[in-house]
């Protein structure tokens, strides 16, 4: 054992590995002293003890985030000592051990899955009381939900229904399987992205721990979206259009958020050739076109009967009560007016979706007048997406950060860093008031603060964030 600890020493691996190992090991004493793989309404008791495992999360939060912040402000300066690869690998390997603990989101997709394989319709009428047996670990918010995510995600989730033998535990590792072959994807391409453009984009992508946190560690599928942006961009940045296209519309079909990543193609060629090229715009249009029929016609075709149940993630999405955005927050402060809290979202999920719309036009306004200037796709793709996720949506969740780590590298220039740094730290907030419990005043008062905070950093240096220099 000291051989091996004195190994990772050496090899400086041990510090980035405590956090990532703090919450596998809470992980799985709260399934032993629960009983139960529910992130909710499964709370560690007594409290006291609840308290000591929430403060060494907490700890070991903080200490991977102030490496974190060191490496990202003086990974340009300083000879870094540890193989980054061998690094990724071992938080990679930590996270698929992790059971639920901060997201009951896996017993959701879970549920969509075995309905599915029952014969019903998810996208359309999902009922888990009547159509899966896993309805008693999905939230009752959800069980009348219909399916809001992809369509491949939701092939992938099936192996973990077909093969798990009606044990929960087995649907788990299967689905852990899955999301460890995605996170080799995403560190092997990771580092081939890297290569292209600079050494230090690695740390980013690799060392920001939302990946292997929140996607593998939390089933999250969002990995899998990511990974084929990752994966679209990379191909589409050695200008390969026809390969990295195929992967981004991928990646739409996953999560349909990820549908702004579908110009990246156009944004490239743009800021390499300074003009609108209309030919070869059109040829790029032509290809997504002819993916997006033959991809989807195959991913949908087993999960809908009618062709506009392609839109049922939308309106499922729709249907949402609003959760730490814009929109929430609104409809709180609503309620010193108008006690029906229903009648507050449905009017503020209104009022900030428009509010959205201006402020991505006005976003894009401002790229046409600068796309010539270095980095430029990247500002814009953040800036939207982060108003997309902030302002438009009326749901936001710590792990839709997932993506943002793909264009953060802007040289020297680090107001965007700085500003995921704060924000992806603060929102994780929000996941460790769920294992603290929200029914109970602490973790209600954590969550309240993280949102807030959170919702707030949409305006941190937001001027500076949106030049082009």
């Amino acid at each position: 054992m000291k051989r091996i600890l004195s190994w990772f020493e050496e090899k400086s691996l041990l510090p980035w590995l405590i956090f990532p190992l703090v919450v596998c090991l809470v992980s799985w004493i709260h399934f032993y002293l629960t009983g139960s793989l529910l992130a909710d309404d499964s709370p560690v008791n007594p409290i006291s003890l609840r308290l000591v495992l929430l403060t060494i999360i907490c700890g070991s939060f903080l200490y991977y985030y102030i490496r974190l912040y060191y490496i990202f402000n003086s990974s340009d300066r300083i000879k870094l000592n540890f193989n980054i690869r061998k690094l990724s690998y071992f938080l990679l390997l930590i996270s698929v051990f992790t059971l639920p603990i901060f997201s009951n989101d896996f017993f959701s997709l879970l549920g969509y899955a075995d309905a599915f394989v029952n014969g019903h319709n998810i996208y359309t009428n999902f009922n888990a009381n009547s159509q899966t047996e896993y309805a008693a670990l999905i939230n009752p918010m959800y069980q009348k939900l219909n399916c809001k995510y992809g369509p491949i995600n939701m092939l992938v989730m099936l192996p973990s229904v077909i093969w798990n033998q009606h044990s929960v535990m087995t649907s788990i590792f299967l689905s852990k399987g899955v999301l460890f072959l995605f996170g080799i994807f995403y560190i092997e391409f990771s580092l081939k992205l890297s290569n292209l453009i600079s050494d230090k984009f690695k740390f980013i992508l690799l060392l920001s721990p939302v990946w292997f946190i929140q996607g593998v560690g939390q089933f999250h599928l969002d990995i899998i979206g990511v990974c084929f942006v990752l994966i679209g961009y990379y191909y589409c940045y050695k200008n390969k259009n026809w390969i990295g296209i195929f992967f981004l519309v991928l990646a739409v079909l996953s999560k349909i958020t990820y549908l702004i990543f579908l110009c990246i193609p156009f944004l490239l060629l743009l800021e390499r050739e300074k003009k609108i090229n209309i030919p070869v715009w059109l040829h790029y249009g032509f290809i997504n076109l002819i993916y997006l029929s033959l991809i989807g016609y195959l991913v949908y075709a087993p999960f809908i009967d009618k062709w506009d149940d392609v839109l049922a993630p939308i309106r499922a999405m729709n249907t949402e009560r609003p959760s730490s955005t814009m929109a929430d927050i609104g409809a709180y402060m609503l309620l010193l007016w108008n006690n029906d809290f229903k009648v507050n979202y449905t009017i503020t999920m209104t009022v900030f979706k428009y509010l959205g719309l201006l402020i991505m036009l006005g976003i894009s306004v401002i790229y046409f007048k600068n796309y010539p200037k270095k980095y430029s796709h990247r500002i814009l793709l953040l800036s939207i997406f982060i108003t997309l996720i902030l302002v438009y949506s009326h749901r936001f969740l710590p792990w839709y950060l997932m993506v943002v780590p793909l264009f953060l590298y802007l040289g020297d220039r680090n107001d965007w860093l700085k500003w995921f740094l704060l924000i992806s730290f603060v929102s994780m907030y929000q996941d460790f008031a769920i294992f603290m419990q929200t029914d109970w005043l602490g973790g209600e008062i954590m969550m309240v603060m993280a949102t807030i905070i959170t919702v707030g950093l949409y305006f941190y240096n937001f001027t500076s964030r949106i030049k082009y220099e």
